[in-house]
């Protein structure tokens, strides 16, 4: 191997010292060292070659071969002959020798040829250091060589090649072929790490950085040479300062400044200083990080931008970083936070879980912010100063520069921070002198002291003039530097008020500019110039224009019309001084400062004469807008090819839109309602409400959704809808349509995530009495349109759905409306911004327990929420925790909290503590606690002041009022049966107290007297879990574990809507919006819904026997005709297996719960049987009438098992982990074994009835000879934790069970070993049932799902069954194995398609089409085989990677999840039928042809 770090090669063979200094050489040095390298080779080669061409072996052939045909006979020709042979035969020898030598020389010059054409110039590899030294080497070796050659050429002769030469040659050759495999290998090395940093890059595109928001180093950018001296000085020393001490011992400096603020008036030169101060630290030892705002450019004004555009520049400069970086945004979803609005998402993941834990990087890493102000709203500002002043806390190596206006959400932040160093640019300290030189070098410059009659105190007045704004000064210059008359135009300016504040004297200089670019004679002119400048005013905070665009808007103003792209462009470059083209975001027309914006807003919205009012212009601008969206919109206006991909999979999607969407119809789509309420208040209010409501009732609705689905602005479409629906509120017309357009999008906003999709599944869906769906049917161009069959009439009466994948038991509006909050069961709180229902961060963690109560600040500001042991307070804006506090590890945790009056405290309520007080600043506890331990529910009075308890003691029941501080009473008792509440509330004027009891009644009462309010309301069938009083105090809405929410008059009792049933599951929580228009729930269902109060009676809900829904067990008759369930409460319900409908009414067998229920063999009877020390009694009854047969069993141990033998009915109990087997016709015991360690959790009884297996927590499975009271064989053992469920098959053969562990096992009944382990389920195994033939296993889990195993291999049949809300109670298999009923947690039963035996996709695919269009069998059996096969994910059905069909919430059930139907909590007869020509028909790239022109 050659030595990589040879510099320097002497061979004295050849009496060459070659060398060459590659390493740290000058670029220059590097080409002359290559070129001598080329010439040396060049050389040698053609020596070589030459020396070749005259070989005298070629001479000699003639007289060889002779020699060589007369072979032995030549000595006897002549002996002279024979010794000239041998002389011959020696000087060939040689000859063949020197012909070798040359070749291999010359081989050799070729590969160095060969080489150093493929390398090129060395300069393209000195960024690559293993590679780079390795070409050294190489390179230095090759000189050698050459010289060697060329050397040896000149001084050996024909006659003499000696073996040192061959010898020298091969191993050059050897030597050669190393360095090369050394450089083949260095150059892999560094393929591989240019791929891995390319991959590295592609990855932090992810974070979708700014571009643009770099720093500028153009003269009007940075600081004037000599002006801000000190000022740059000091700046500069304060980094340099921290430059010079090891970034590992920055720590021990007593006062650190990490940040530095400068502040100061608009235009008073910040941008300047941070422009300056960027290109100066670049030019240092540091790694810089810049993020330039700017008000009027969308990118550079979006707060969420700012942190990822710094991670992204900071990664590309410090390895570690990157390194870490990258790996956390491979981790899945963590990116969805990232480039969304979550500011404290942003922080947490890109810097404070990662910069703590890198190394220091070699360099100090600068952070520059300039316009801070000009970036978001207020909130945005206050955030972004928090997190940069955080940051640059996080570790020593980073600081952060920052300039701003002295707004006072950044000042509040940054001023009383001691880690920042404040500076105010102070107009009057810093600035006059740095003017004075600004001016002098303009002037001097610009020729401007040449004007005829300028004076050197001319130089003063301009300084004057400029009030100390920098702005100020380069305005004027701009404008001069093409002024056509500078000598009057001078003087113009110099008769501006010296007497003027600072602020004035710019809005003055701007008015000269523009009453220079007008033409008193030309009023047309002038005119034109202020509506285009008022267009620019009122677009700007949307989306600034290009004169293009402009020129589309003036279109829609009379006197303006005929004015083209060139009119408006020089009209605009007229003011060169205040505005300017901005090439980089499409030539969008911009201000130069801010200040001119604020300029034109004075102007404009003062009414000052000769502008254009703001009405006029948000009127011109709607009616651009709508002229534009009725011209340009159409069907796949970007002629996406294919329907199968998310518009985020499309591959260069910027550019296509760009191409076929207009910048004017970008604007329009989003922003046309931004101008709308402008535009309604002068007399064209009806020609805009005809305009609004032809839009809306016109097919152009969907164009202008899928152009918003396009641009990933469906948010906007929802609240512009919801604009038009309250501005237009008298309205029925309007605000009907927009009502049910905005259902519509809300609904099916998923859809909208694939734009074909709006029209190819979006529609499809839409409810038959739907608006929207009369407007498409209306027109011949969705004739085509593939509508599913059987779905509901109306809208559901949730206008809002959001699947949260978890148990949902809290939900809170805030007060004003804006935010919605839920805490979940996964231990997670969630926020959504109400008006465009986005999340408005990634689900806040910290708790470590379920999330049972969720309440807004009355100032919107701060979210508290409580679960098991502790409280949190958060910033609702960032996300980020304010405040921990608790600290008791009970399971129930806080049930109630409240903020009270003054903010700065807050109450909780807990059943293991009882009631404190705490300050949300320390997070210590202020008062309490009282009445520890008899809290069963709370509620806060409106005011913070009261609580309202239901306590319990010994089982009974009281209500009372008291102090929240003190907890004494106030008033009387609530008065009468107030029985178990679970739930109670205020009214929002204090006056009124509800209560729901777990008995599903709800009591009003008066809060002074404690006087019942009218009679208990009853409607529900379940504990009511939540009750809510509506704002004015005149409703109450109550939520039930039956799955429904009702509304009530709170004076009458009445009804007041028809239930509101669409949860699947029971309902959590419960309130209203400020408004009262709404009611947000959450459900153990997973689901968060908002209703419409008004619209609450339109709904499909099948009339259905009320039945109670908290079912723990569930078995199916042999003859597969009906299944029996039992309930918590004691009842047990008959239920046809077909159509899910109860067979009568429901009887109560026990106080407490069923726990087994079985048919006889013959089907006619059911015994029940209550577990583990509960009633203890086994009961049987008719299976059709629910009439009772025989007298009760009464068993004295806990019951573990119940079934049929041909002796018979069995009962299997335990005491202490003794077995009893009892005969259950006669009540006596048979037989009792000994020998598990623990208690028994079930048993089974093998079909023959002469044996029986058990479970046990001893983790061990048993099995008996009930005959002969003794155990058969060994233990069966394998399981890890307690074995909870035991199963037998009906053949005998196999015993199932399942455990803790997660683990489904498979025995042998007879050797009782392990057949298979199963394995998939993420929580432990509640229930196994075996397939009537015995080969399939049904198991159902805590962790929501049901699997089903093929018992033969021991694999899974399908994908799991997912629907149920919460842990599985009970599953069982029908006797034909084709479906499931389960029961589970959530309180519904579910009945499954097993799909069993179905035909698979591959086998159905080989029919015709034909076949599979005209035969209703087909279609069914293909849809539930690809249901079978598919795995339905977040609504879309695929076929493979390729998007067919999206399905709604409502309807997934019965696709995604193969439900049969539901009973208890959602119960629905409504099945929408899909046939194969809605689910093949018009997708991928034939979806086009479902729209006909």
């Amino acid at each position: 191997m050659v030595d990589k770090s040879i510099v320097t090669l002497s061979d004295a063979s050849c009496g060459a010292d070659v060398k060459l200094t590659f390493v740290g050489a000058e670029d220059a040095d590097k080409k002359n060292d290559m070129a001598r390298i080329r010439e040396n080779v060049k050389e040698a080669k053609e020596k070589a070659d030459e020396k070749q061409r005259n070989n005298l072996l070629s001479k000699i052939a003639t007289a060889r071969d002779l020699i060589n045909s007369i072979g032995d006979h030549v000595k006897d020709l002549h002996p002279a002959l024979a010794v000239f042979n041998a002389a011959l035969q020696r000087f060939t020898d040689a000859c063949e020798k020197r012909q070798k030598a040359w070749e291999a020389a010359g081989e050799l010059t070729d590969e160095f040829e060969t080489l150093l054409s493929i390398t090129g110039r060395v300069d393209v590899l000195k960024e690559r250091h293993e590679s780079r030294i390795a070409l050294e080497s190489m390179l230095q070796l090759i000189a050698a060589i050459t010289d060697y050659i060329c050397n040896h050429v000149e001084t050996v002769t024909d006659f003499l090649i000696t073996q040192e030469y061959t010898a020298k040659i091969d191993d050059f050759r050897g030597k050669f072929k190393e360095a090369f495999k050394w450089f083949e290998l260095c150059v892999a090395l560094e393929v591989f790490k240019g791929v891995h940093i390319l991959e590295h890059d592609s990855k932090l595109k992810e974070l979708r950085p700014s571009l643009t928001a770099h720093y500028r180093t153009g003269e009007d950018h940075v600081c004037l040479k000599d002006t801000r001296t000190d000022l740059l000085k000091d700046i500069m020393d304060w980094l340099r300062h921290f430059k010079s001490l090891p970034l590992d011992h920055q720590d021990d400096v007593e006062e650190r400044h990490d940040v530095f603020w400068l502040h100061g008036l608009a235009g008073s030169g910040k941008s300047s200083v941070a422009n300056t101060i960027a290109a100066t630290v670049e030019q240092e030892e540091f790694y810089l990080s810049c993020f330039f705002c700017k008000r009027d450019d969308p990118e550079l004004s979006d707060p969420t931008k700012i942190l990822p555009t710094l991670a992204y520049r900071i990664a590309q400069q410090h390895g570690g970083y990157r390194t870490a970086l990258v790996d956390v945004l491979s981790r899945g979803s963590v990116g969805a936070g990232i480039i969304t609005g979550d500011l404290h998402k942003q922080f947490k993941t890109l810097f404070e879980d990662l910069v703590t834990k890198v190394e220091s990087p070699p360099r100090a890493q600068v952070i520059v912010i300039d316009a801070l102000d000009e970036c978001g709203k207020p909130n945005d500002q206050r955030q972004l100063s928090r997190y940069l002043l955080s940051l640059a806390g996080l570790v020593p190596w980073i600081k952060v520069f920052i300039t701003s206006r002295p707004e006072p959400t950044i000042t509040d932040i940054l001023e009383p921070a001691p880690s920042c160093e404040a500076r105010d640019i102070n107009v009057e300290e810093y600035t006059t002198s740095d003017i004075r030189l600004y001016t002098q070098t303009k002037i001097k410059s610009m020729d401007m002291d040449k004007i005829p009659g300028f004076r050197d105190d001319d130089i003063d007045r301009l300084v004057d003039q400029a009030g100390g704004l920098f702005i100020w000064c380069a305005t004027f210059f701009k404008y001069m530097a093409d002024s056509k008359n500078r000598k009057r135009d001078l003087r113009q300016f110099f008769s501006g008020a010296s007497k003027m504040k600072p602020l004035q004297r710019l809005y003055a200089l701007y008015d000269q500019i523009l009453d220079g670019a007008s033409d008193p004679e030309h009023q047309e002119d002038t005119r034109l110039l202020r509506v285009i400048l008022g267009l620019i005013f009122i677009t700007a905070d949307n989306k600034p224009l290009s004169a293009r665009a402009l020129c589309t808007f003036l279109q829609s103003d009379a006197q303006c019309a005929d004015e083209d792209e060139d009119s408006v462009r020089n009209a605009t470059r007229s003011l060169h001084a205040v505005l300017y083209e901005d090439h980089a975001s499409g030539d969008a027309v911009r201000a130069y400062h801010p200040s001119f914006l604020d300029f034109l807003r004075d102007r404009i919205e003062s009414g000052v004469a000769g502008w254009v009012g703001i009405d006029q212009l948000q009127r011109l601008a709607f009616k651009s807008c709508f002229l534009t969206l009725n011209e340009e919109l159409k069907f796949n206006i970007c002629r996406l090819e294919s329907s199968s991909s998310l518009n985020k999979n499309i591959q260069n999607l910027p550019e296509t839109i760009s191409a076929h969407v207009s910048e004017s119809l970008q604007y329009s789509s989003q922003f046309w309602s931004s101008h709308l309420q402008g535009a309604t208040t002068k007399e064209d209010d009806e020609g805009v409400k005809a305009s609004v409501a032809k839009f809306l009732k016109s097919t152009k609705v969907f164009f202008w959704l899928e152009v918003l689905s396009l641009l990933n602005a469906v948010g906007w479409g929802i609240m512009m809808l919801r604009e038009i629906r309250e501005l237009f509120k008298d309205d029925p017309d309007i605000s009907s349509a927009a009502s049910d357009l905005e259902r519509f999008v809300l609904l099916y906003s998923e859809a909208f995530e694939s734009a074909p999709h709006i029209y190819r599944s979006a529609l499809a869906w839409l409810p038959e009495k739907s608006q929207t769906l009369d407007m498409a049917k209306s027109s011949d161009s969705f004739s085509h349109l593939h509508m599913i069959t059987d779905k509901e009439q109306h809208w559901e009466a949730a206008r809002w759905v959001k699947n949260v994948n978890a148990e949902v038991l809290s939900v809170a509006y805030s007060p004003n409306g804006c935010y919605i909050a839920a805490g979940l069961d996964n231990s997670t709180v969630c926020i959504w911004d109400s008006r465009t229902s986005e999340a408005v961060h990634q689900p806040l963690t910290g708790h470590g327990a379920r999330v049972g109560s969720v309440v807004f600040s009355p100032d919107n500001q701060l979210l508290a929420s409580g679960s098991a042991g502790t409280i949190r307070i958060w910033n609702v804006a960032t996300g980020a925790t304010i405040t921990t506090m608790g600290g008791h590890s009970g399971d129930i945790g806080y049930i109630a909290i409240a903020f009270l009056p003054d903010r700065q405290q807050i109450a909780s309520a807990s059943f293991e503590i009882g009631v404190q007080i705490w300050d949300i600043n320390t997070g210590r506890m202020i008062a309490g606690p009282w009445l520890g331990r008899l809290v069963w529910t709370v509620a806060f009075s409106p005011d913070g002041e009261r609580i309202v308890i239901n306590s319990i003691h010994d089982r009974k029941a009281s209500a009372a009022i008291r102090n929240v501080r003190t907890g004494e009473p106030i008033g009387n008792p609530l008065k009468g049966e107030v029985g178990i509440v679970q739930s109670v509330a205020w009214s929002r004027n204090g006056g009124c107290v509800a209560s729901g009891t777990v008995d599903g009644l709800v009591h009003n009462w008066n809060a002074q007297s404690g006087e019942a309010i009218g009679q208990a309301l009853k409607a529900h069938t379940a504990t009511v879990n939540s009750i809510a009083f509506s704002p004015d105090s005149t409703q109450v809405a109550s939520g039930s574990a039956d799955g429904s929410i009702r509304l009530w008059d709170v004076m009458t009792g009445r009804e007041l809507c028809t239930p509101l049933k669409d949860h699947g599951g029971p309902v959590r929580s419960v309130t209203f919006s400020p408004d009262g228009g709404s009611i947000l729930s959450g459900s153990s269902d997973g689901t968060i819904r908002i209703w419409d109060v008004d619209t609450a009676a339109m709904t499909d809900e099948p009339s259905q026997l009320e039945v109670r829904s908290d079912y723990v067990c569930v078995a199916f008759s042999p003859d597969g005709q009906y299944f029996a369930s039992g309930s918590q409460d004691g009842s047990v319900c008959i239920w046809n297996a077909i159509t899910g409908t109860a067979q009568c009414e429901p009887f109560r067998v026990y106080s407490h719960s069923v726990d087994w229920i079985v048919f006889s063999l013959d089907s006619r009877s059911i015994v029940t049987a209550s577990g583990l020390f509960r009633d203890k009694t086994i009961e049987v009854w008719d299976s059709r009438t629910g009439a009772k047969l025989v007298r009760p069993i009464l068993v004295p141990d806990g019951v573990v098992s119940v079934g049929f033998c041909p002796e018979g009915w069995r009962i299997v109990s335990h005491k202490h982990g003794v077995v009893y087997v009892w005969d259950g016709e006669k009540g006596v015991e048979i037989k009792r074994y000994i020998g598990h360690a623990s208690s028994v959790t079930s048993a089974s009884l093998f079909p023959d009835g002469g044996r029986v297996v058990s479970g046990s927590y001893d983790k061990t499975l048993r099995i008996w000879d009930i005959n002969a009271g003794e155990m058969i064989g060994e233990p069966l053992t394998g399981h890890r934790d307690f074995v909870d469920v035991v199963a037998v098959s009906l053949d005998g053969q196999h015993i199932a069970s399942g455990s803790r562990d997660m683990d489904v096992r498979i025995w042998d009944a007879h050797t009782h070993g392990t057949i298979h382990v199963l394995q998939g389920h993420t929580s432990s195994i509640t229930s196994i049932s075996f397939s009537a033939d015995g080969q399939y296993i049904v198991s159902g889990s805590y962790d929501r799902t049901i699997r089903i195993w093929n018992v033969e291999t021991g694999q899974a049949v399908g994908h799991p069954l997912r629907g149920h809300s919460n842990g599985i109670k009970s599953v069982a298999f029908s006797p034909d194995s084709q479906r499931v009923v389960s029961c589970a947690r959530d309180d519904a039963i579910r009945m499954w398609d097993t799909q069993i035996g179905a035909a698979t996709v591959e086998d159905l695919s080989a029919s015709t089409d034909e076949q599979k269009q005209n035969s209703d069998e087909s279609r069914y059996r293909h849809w539930n085989a690809c249901c079978s096969q598919m795995e339905v994910t977040d609504g879309w059905v695929k076929d493979g990677d390729k998007l067919l069909l999206w399905i709604p919430q409502r309807y997934r059930e019965h696709f995604e999840r193969r439900v049969h139907f539901s009973i208890g909590a959602k119960p629905r007869s409504i099945k929408p039928e899909v046939d194969l020509a809605c689910l093949y028909g018009y997708t991928g790239k034939q979806w086009t042809g479902m729209y006909k022109v």
